[in-house]
């Protein structure tokens, strides 16, 4: 018999918070991003509205086909990692689970990290007796994928976009940090911001690479005596699920080329795949010469900055990102935050839609009655 696991335990305690606390934090971060959003496009209002009305909605096609693919692309990952622990999970089931955890990313705090949560509770559901534990560590091992992918991503792209970095204009965040640090708003302070600010996204990726990094360098961590002392503490009060979790931890580092394999995959038909729906959304924006290395930037830098979990799904900090990268890139003012605006249409749409899974047979019910049945038989 599995031990409860621990999230699945803090999941029953959300369930007992009322609901009109639910409902006030959402009308709260769902405000924020609405204000952030009214703030960025202020002045421009009648431009926008302009843009939006001439918008030729066919790219919208071919933009949301590759959205929701990337969303599926992410699923289809999490059950090639599942395979490798034995997690008797279905392709379309892991899809399905995928889906409904990015309708609950809206919903919950913590935005992907609340979707995260809300997939561990399915598979607590859902993962045959002996197996939660695994299947649960691995939604962890598949957002360290998805991270390390993002990060050298971003780095990569950060590196090569210097020049372009340097000509990011972002008057009101230069005149806070003058004010807050007393300092006179010159070009070479400004100048200072903006190298600060590249050194500062590179310091970000890097220490989340090697964060990655260490959760698969617990045996060298076991030879600090104290360390030791403290992880056997754990596993103890964990009855030990510490073990448990280290084991797949194991397995995982002697499957280098499938998470080096993974990792690719969510580089290109992941992360770069937002930047060909910018692409797309660009062109029915009537956008002729789009730089192809301020969008990729642009996006990558924006998922970033969408990893703040006070908006649902990033938003406003993402597009304030994008906006001035675009900007600096050679996008108009309006172009880019029409652009902008509507790539967050775009994601809040696709994770309307991945609701409709929970109204969709993943075949849990089947696969439950024929483990029954066998179990009965044997």
């Amino acid at each position: 018999m599995d031990n409860p696991d621990i999230i699945e335990e803090l999941e029953i305690k959300k369930k007992k918070k009322p609901l009109w606390r639910k409902v006030i934090g959402l009308v709260l971060k769902f405000g924020l991003a609405a204000l952030i959003i009214g703030w960025i496009v202020r002045g421009n209002a009648g431009k926008i509205a302009d843009n939006l009305k001439d918008f030729n909605y066919w790219w919208l096609v071919p933009a949301l086909v590759l959205y929701l693919s990337h969303m599926m692309i992410c699923g289809w990952r999490w059950y090639m990692l599942l395979r490798v622990l034995k997690v008797n999970i279905s392709l379309w089931e892991a899809l399905c689970l995928t889906m409904k955890a990015y309708f609950c990313s809206l919903v919950i705090p913590g935005g992907a990290i609340g979707g995260d949560l809300a997939k561990v509770g399915f598979v607590s559901m859902r993962a045959p007796k002996g197996t939660k534990v695994e299947g649960a560590f691995t939604i962890l091992i598949d957002r360290i994928t998805g991270m390390i992918a993002l990060f050298v991503t971003a780095i990569v792209l950060t590196l090569i976009s210097i020049p372009l970095l340097l000509k990011v204009d972002m008057p009101e965040l230069y005149k806070f940090l003058s004010d807050l640090f007393n300092l006179e708003n010159t070009e070479d302070i400004i100048h200072t911001f903006r190298i600060l600010a590249i050194v500062a996204v590179l310091g970000l990726c890097l220490s989340g690479l090697a964060a990655c990094v260490v959760i698969f360098m617990h045996n060298q961590f076991r030879k600090i005596s104290i360390i030791n002392t403290l992880m056997n503490w754990v596993d103890v009060k964990s009855k030990g699920t510490l073990t448990r979790v280290c084991d797949s931890v194991d397995i995982y580092r002697d499957k280098k080329m499938l998470l080096f394999n993974m990792t690719v995959v969510s580089v290109f038909f992941i992360h770069l795949n937002l930047g060909v729906v910018m692409f797309f959304l660009l062109k029915g924006l009537g956008v002729a010469d789009i730089p192809v290395l301020a969008m990729l930037t642009a996006i990558i830098l924006g998922n970033i900055a969408g990893l703040i979990p006070f908006t649902p799904s990033g938003i406003g900090f993402r597009d304030y990102t994008v906006i001035k990268i675009l900007c600096a890139g050679g996008i108009i003012v309006d172009k880019a935050e029409s652009s902008a605006i509507l790539f967050t249409a775009l994601v809040l749409c696709a994770n309307l839609i991945s609701g409709l899974f929970f109204f969709i047979n993943d075949g849990s019910a089947k696969r439950a009655q024929k483990a029954t049945e066998s179990e009965g038989g044997a």
